[in-house]
């Protein structure tokens, strides 16, 4: 299996196009081989593309929004397809409400035809709200039926859900899986809670997983994302085998 990093875990850095950029090089220098965007901050698709050829660097999947997904859905194809971006994740929604789930089923649904008649997939990254049950079903269940996912399997453990159960569940419908970290509802550097990331790694990769992704959101006070990058990157490749 291969290693990207959600850019996500660098929000500490990433404010402009510039700096974005920046942190792509410190992603590839600590030796991911691939990124999941959030956000590309007015970056030119071509400067993109050449800024991740020359770093190695894969754009694996991007995170959007519903909003977007449903009103710019070309425009982020169009970006995308420059990078050879295989996935489009919608990152999350709203899902308390019947209205909210119908609306979520509607937009991916037209995404998805849309991204494939360009070779791309459109897959749903969870949090944990999708799990409290609405008319006595639990939303993520009722998503799996209608779209590809990219468990964040921290918050699959936050929900009382088992990751491992949830991926050889869904084994079919898994496309990326989200490696985060965390203990009593804060998230950590990988390695630094409580998840039990060596068996949702060894499931990941019973099941055909190409890709996990970190994703590193430290909630502690001394939090430094280079610092954590760079430590979750180790704690992955010594410890996990990655």
């Amino acid at each position: 299996m291969k290693k990207a990093i959600q850019m996500w875990s660098f929000r500490d850095r990433i404010h402009d196009g510039e700096s974005l950029l920046e942190a792509l090089s410190i992603a590839a220098q600590i030796g991911y081989e691939g990124i999941e965007f959030a956000g590309t901050f007015g970056v030119p698709a071509e400067q993109m593309k050449e800024t991740l050829e020359k770093l190695g660097l894969v754009s694996v999947s991007c995170h959007e929004s519903v909003d977007r997904m449903e009103n710019e859905m070309d425009d982020i194809i169009a970006y995308h397809q420059t990078l050879g971006t295989p996935y489009i994740g919608c990152g999350y929604s709203p899902t308390s409400t019947q209205e909210e789930l119908e609306r979520l089923e509607r937009v991916l649904k037209s995404a998805q035809e849309k991204a494939a008649a360009y070779g791309m997939k459109v897959v749903y990254h969870n949090h944990a709200h999708e799990f409290e049950p609405l008319n006595g079903v639990r939303p993520i269940d009722e998503i799996a039926k209608w779209s590809l996912l990219e468990p964040d399997t921290y918050w699959v453990f936050h929900a009382g859900d088992n990751p491992c159960e949830f991926l050889r569940r869904y084994r079919t419908r898994v496309e990326l899986v989200h490696l985060k970290d965390g203990a009593d509802g804060k998230g950590t550097s990988i390695g630094d809670g409580k998840n039990n990331l060596q068996s949702i790694v060894d499931t990941s990769r019973d099941i055909g997983i190409e890709w996990v992704i970190a994703e590193i959101e430290n909630e502690s006070p001394d939090a430094e994302s280079v610092r954590d990058a760079k430590n979750s990157f180790t704690y992955m490749t010594e410890k996990l085998g990655l």
